[in-house]
């Protein structure tokens, strides 16, 4: 059996992390809980989220989608 080694760069500095991230095409998630398209509709369920975006979809704090986009203030 053949063997293969993973090569697995290790990046201290965010810029590092950033260009490597684009370069692979990977994007940072953001939960429900963080996302713009999200409120608490009701308080008995706090982890429930509510999406504004989706259909009015209830989501768990911690999933996500592709149409997250995080809080800004």
């Amino acid at each position: 059996m053949a063997s293969s080694k993973l090569k697995v760069p290790i990046l201290l500095e965010w810029n590092d992390i950033q260009a490597y991230m684009e370069k692979h095409d990977i994007v940072e998630v953001v939960r429900c809980k963080d996302c713009k398209y999200s409120e608490i509709d009701n308080p008995d369920f706090p982890d429930q989220y509510l999406c504004n975006h989706n259909g009015m979809d209830w989501n768990p704090g911690d999933h996500f989608c592709s149409y997250g986009e995080k809080v800004t203030e």
